[in-house]
């Protein structure tokens, strides 16, 4: 009698302690028990990674996308002037040519004027000049018009160009690229087969032509006509456009 109570008593203990860990169980969460039994796999690393990865590209493009704009939208304004409206200057070149440019100020872009006499003329680099020789250039920078009035619309270009190196906004879209192409080049290695690297790479391409078409190595234009950059330069917003319309649809935040 004393065994069959005690197998009894034995067996009422353990159904107490299965329907307490039976309680403890439903008191966990669903959505925590599946991030519990189902963690990341290697394959949606490897995915999320390129995603990002893609995305630190496009966001590198479309900034360097923004400054190649305005200053192609500065060298036409400028080149413009240069080929059709010289006269109406009146020999007052950097106070009519300043307010066409939407971009620089007029400070600006008289520095960038002095600095392209110093060389051009003079062949001296701004950086090697003192503070009070940079100020005498400054000062006298309509005078580079009339040294380089052969070559005005040149003149007017290298004005720019220079305007926008000393800015820093040259450099700037230089590491732009730079970084999008290592990202990208990272991403082909990453994942071979990530489906926006090829329009990824093509605006990229795009981009990188578009720059040259400006600056050309500080001879902006080099080999082409005013009417022909119109043209380049229209195309080349189409196709930036075009791409950001693809890319950002999956890569904006």
């Amino acid at each position: 009698m004393n065994r069959i109570l005690c197998l009894l008593l034995t067996a009422a203990m353990l159904l107490s302690m299965l329907s307490g860990c039976a309680e403890e169980k439903e008191d966990i969460p669903a959505e925590k028990a599946a991030e519990v039994m189902v963690p990341e796999t290697t394959a949606e690393k490897k995915s999320a990674s390129a995603f990002e990865q893609a995305q630190s590209a496009y966001g590198d493009l479309c900034e360097a996308y923004e400054l190649i704009s305005q200053l192609a939208f500065d060298l036409h304004n400028v080149w413009r002037v240069g080929a059709h409206e010289a006269s109406k200057a009146n020999g007052n070149f950097v106070e009519y040519l300043a307010p066409k440019l939407e971009y620089l100020s007029r400070e600006e872009f008289t520095a960038g004027v002095a600095r392209a006499i110093a060389w051009d003329s003079d062949g001296k680099k701004w950086a090697s000049l003192s503070d009070a020789e940079k100020k005498s250039y400054m000062e006298f920078a309509d005078t580079g018009f009339y040294i380089k009035s052969d070559y005005f619309q040149y003149f007017c270009i290298s004005s720019v160009l220079n305007s926008y190196y000393l800015t820093g906004e040259i450099q700037q879209i230089r590491d732009l690229l730079k970084s999008a192409k290592e990202q990208l080049r990272e991403l082909n290695e990453q994942d071979p087969d990530y489906a926006l690297y090829g329009t990824l790479k093509k605006f990229y391409i795009s981009l990188d032509a578009y720059f040259e078409l400006c600056y050309s190595d500080g001879d902006g234009g080099a080999g082409v006509s005013f009417n022909q950059f119109k043209e380049l330069r229209s195309a080349y917003i189409k196709e930036a456009q075009d791409y950001m319309g693809e890319l950002g649809f999956e890569l904006d935040e």
